[in-house]
């Protein structure tokens, strides 16, 4: 065995699903325990802090703000809805924003909402979801 001195500096990560680890990159430590599977590698893969922020405090609801802190210009700070998983959420904004789609528009196109806001965006569908209009104009959303 050797022991040598790592001249750089390390991350830990919490990950899911070992499927998603690319062994050929150089990985210093992995450890799973009943609850977690940790991952030790270069803080080039993962030098950032993030945090979600809700109304509920730390309670898995998935609407609030999200927050990432990471070198190099890319930094981010968000609103809205980040657990798709939550698919009775993602409903009820769906639901929303077809029955009040003026008041929508009218809000994402104001001059002051893109002055303070990039864009409306996230991950999106490749069709229109079954019971909504595919001409509706937030169809998109």
């Amino acid at each position: 065995m050797e022991i040598k001195i790592i001249k750089q500096e390390l991350s830990v990560c919490k990950i899911k699903d070992l499927s998603k680890v690319d062994y050929s990159d150089e990985i210093f430590f992995l450890g799973k325990t009943d609850e977690e599977i940790s991952l030790v590698c270069s803080s080039n893969y993962n030098p950032a802090f993030r945090a979600h922020i809700s109304s509920k405090g730390k309670l898995p609801i998935p609407v609030g703000y999200y927050i990432k802190i990471q070198p190099g210009n890319r930094s981010f700070l968000g609103g809205g809805l980040f657990a798709d998983m939550f698919k009775d959420a993602t409903d009820m904004i769906r639901d929303s924003i077809a029955m009040h789609g003026d008041e929508w528009s009218k809000i994402i196109n104001e001059k002051s909402f893109s002055e303070t806001f990039i864009s409306v965006k996230g991950e999106c569908l490749k069709n229109v979801p079954r019971g909504y209009d595919p001409l509706h104009p937030q169809a998109e959303y």
